[in-house]
């Protein structure tokens, strides 16, 4: 065991254990989009930051682990800043279509952008209008609204052991879906869902039929 502080609140905690991990136990929030507690560690998002004193930059809460005497700051103005940059950039690269999403009021990156006060778009849209893939019988993935957080990928391969989603390409061109761009109904998806259960902001989502059973009534 060993001692730090987190906020100014002293704490003794199990060195093997992420900061992240140790803060929740703690009572103490750190907001996150790519870390999911049943999946392995990613960095992706960077959106849990925090501050070590004596460090020059900034560390990921979800991937960096605590040594005796760390003095750590979850929400000092730097670390706001810095999620506030990150969101902002999250959302020109995505689909805001928040009123018609099956997760408005339910998303985790509206919940945060509302929990940081960015209240419009500060930097211009980026996104390239993609088609929506309704290829199969019960899922829909719409690539216009994924934050390429990688929950998706890392179920898929760890959990259902199918590795159907993957990242493709670098940078803005980064996208996350199957191998060649291909559909869903075209590569081995067993259509479980569980991309579906860990997307944090509706990009892979279930099928709605309930126009089409009316229809039959």
């Amino acid at each position: 065991m060993i001692r730090l502080t987190i906020n100014n609140q002293p704490i003794i905690a199990d060195e093997n254990k992420t900061i992240l991990t140790i803060a929740k136990e703690n009572n103490i929030h750190i907001p996150t989009l790519c870390h999911y507690s049943d999946l392995g560690i990613h960095s992706e998002c960077r959106v849990c930051v925090v501050e070590i004193d004596g460090q020059k930059g900034l560390s990921t809460a979800c991937s960096t682990f605590p040594k005796d005497g760390m003095v750590i700051k979850t929400n000092s103005p730097r670390v706001i800043n810095s999620r506030k940059n990150t969101v902002e950039l999250l959302l020109s690269n995505h689909d805001a279509s928040c009123t018609t999403c099956v997760r408005n009021m339910h998303c985790e990156l509206q919940t945060l952008a509302n929990k940081l006060g960015i209240e419009e778009k500060r930097f211009e849209s980026v996104l390239d209008i993609k088609e929506l893939d309704l290829s199969t019988p019960s899922i829909v993935r719409n690539p216009n609204r994924c934050i390429k957080c990688g929950r998706c990928v890392e179920v898929c391969r760890s959990v259902q052991g199918m590795s159907v989603l993957d990242f493709h390409g670098r940078g803005q061109d980064m996208s996350v879906g199957p191998a060649y761009h291909h559909l869903l109904a075209d590569v081995f998806c067993t259509y479980c869902g569980q991309c579906a259960n860990v997307c944090p902001v509706g990009a892979i989502m279930e099928k709605d039929n309930t126009d089409d059973v009316w229809e039959a009534i």
